[in-house]
């Protein structure tokens, strides 16, 4: 019996057999010519039925004792290295949002009109966007905006530099307790690439 890839369209009858058979057994292809013979290399329905049988025995657990606990540890290990990786950068998505918000707060009690800054700003920056728009309100609007960019740009700088000093600090805090760290023991002729 020839097989079809995922792609074709299952008969009717294929469809209104039992999910599990569905997923064990080939689907026949339909849209080339079978032999007449073609069923006579089937399986017998008893051979069938013992392959749709559950696995009840999944194999060993924690339970049993089969595997080792250090097997064990490098699964916890590895979930807790994805958690706090996720953990760690939730974190500092947050610092740099509220630090931002900080920041940008902070930039706009300085950006007024009465800033010699902000005058020198628009008054040498509007007769280029004058140039472009060739409306004195529209390149009014267009000097405020990359005045509002360059704030952004600035704020958002400044909070990911806070954001890498508390992260640096925590770091440099967390250094020392290495010490504290239990040592590992190898065992006489164990090998480390092993694991």
């Amino acid at each position: 019996m020839a097989l079809c890839s995922l792609a074709a369209k299952p008969a009717p009858s294929w469809s209104s057999r039992p999910i599990n058979e569905q997923l064990r057994t080939p689907r026949p292809c339909l849209n080339k010519i079978r032999h007449p013979n073609h069923r006579r290399n089937r399986s017998s329905p008893l051979l069938r039925r013992r392959r749709l049988r559950p696995n009840l025995n999944p194999g060993p657990s924690l339970l049993d004792g089969a595997y080792p606990v250090r097997f064990y540890l490098f699964g916890l290990f590895a979930l807790l290295r994805n958690e706090g990786g996720s953990f760690g950068t939730s974190v500092a998505q947050t610092i740099v949002e509220r630090r931002e918000q900080l920041h940008t707060l902070r930039l706009n009690e300085n950006l007024d009109p009465l800033n010699p800054a902000v005058t020198s700003f628009t008054e040498q920056a509007q007769p280029g966007f004058l140039q472009i728009a060739s409306d004195p309100v529209a390149a009014q609007q267009m000097t405020l905006q990359a005045l509002e960019n360059t704030r952004d740009q600035q704020a958002l700088s400044l909070s990911y530099f806070d954001c890498f000093w508390i992260f640096g600090v925590t770091g440099v805090l967390l250094s020392f307790l290495v010490p504290l760290m239990r040592r590992s023991v190898v065992e006489k002729g164990a090998h480390l690439a092993a694991e």
